[in-house]
C-alpha cells in the first residue's frame, strides 16, 4: 500500500495513519535525508522481528534508532557533555552516531559492546512519524537482494509490498547513505563515510 505524503509539509492525518500503523506493530517504508529505510516501533517487539525477518539480518548487524529530538536520544543511550556538543552541531542531518546503550534499550536492539545507533533525519515525514510515535523508530536502509539502496517507492512496494504494512511516497532519495561516526567513550570515529560533510570528524 503506497500513502502519498507531501515532503515539505507532510499532512497531520496522513501521518497520524502511518503512526496507527506503527502502533499496531506494522513495518513500512519511508524516506529519510538519505535513502529509503524500512522502520518499526522500536517498543513493539514483535514489529522488531518481523523487521529483522524482513532485511534476513541477524543481531550482529543492528539496526539505528530514528528519534525526533535529541533529548529522546539522551533517554535511549548515554550522552556525554562532548557527544552532547556534536549531536547539537550535526542534527538533525545524515548521520547516524553509535553511542553507549542506556538501560532503556532492550536487548533484543543493542549489539555484544551494548551500543546503539541514534539518528536525527532532517527529512520532515521522518522526524514526524517519530515524532507521532511518541518514541524511536528502529531503522534499516531499504536495499535489493543486490545491496542497491531502493529509490523507487514503486519498485519498492513491489518487492517488499507483501511484507510490509505501507510505502511512504513522499519526495525523490538518493543512493547515498548516511555517515556513521562512533562517540564510544568519547572518542570519534568514522565507521561508515556516506552522505554529509565529515570534515568535523577528520
Amino acid at each position: 500500500m503506497i500513502i502519498r505524503i507531501h515532503p515539505v509539509n507532510p499532512e497531520a492525518r496522513l501521518i497520524a495513519r502511518v503512526v496507527s500503523v506503527l502502533e499496531g506493530g506494522g513495518v513500512i517504508a519511508y524516506p529519510t535525508d538519505s535513502v529509503y529505510a524500512l522502520g518499526c516501533n522500536a517498543k513493539n517487539n514483535r514489529a522488531v522481528e518481523r523487521l529483522y525477518k524482513i532485511k534476513k539480518s541477524d543481531r550482529l548487524k543492528p539496526f539505528s534508532l530514528i528519534c525526533s529530538e535529541i533529548s529522546e536520544i539522551s533517554e535511549y543511550a548515554k550522552v556525554s557533555n562532548q557527544a552532547f556538543r556534536i549531536l547539537k552541531h550535526h542534527l538533525p542531518g545524515p548521520y547516524v552516531f553509535i553511542l553507549e546503550a542506556s538501560r532503556r534499550v532492550p536487548k533484543l536492539l543493542t549489539d555484544r559492546r551494548k551500543t546503539i545507533g541514534v539518528r536525527i533525519p532532517s527529512n520532515p515525514v521522518a522526524r514526524m512519524l517519530a515524532q507521532g510515535l511518541g518514541g524511536p523508530m528502529l531503522s534499516s536502509s531499504c536495499k535489493t537482494e543486490d545491496g542497491e539502496f531502493m529509490v523507487d517507492p514503486e519498485e519498492i512496494d513491489r518487492i517488499y509490498g507483501p511484507q510490509i504494512s505501507a510505502v511512504i511516497h513522499a519526495e525523490e532519495v538518493g543512493q547515498e547513505p548516511s555517515s556513521v561516526i562512533s562517540l564510544v567513550d568519547d572518542e570519534v570515529a568514522i565507521v561508515r563515510q556516506g552522505k554529509g560533510d565529515l570534515s568535523f570528524f577528520s
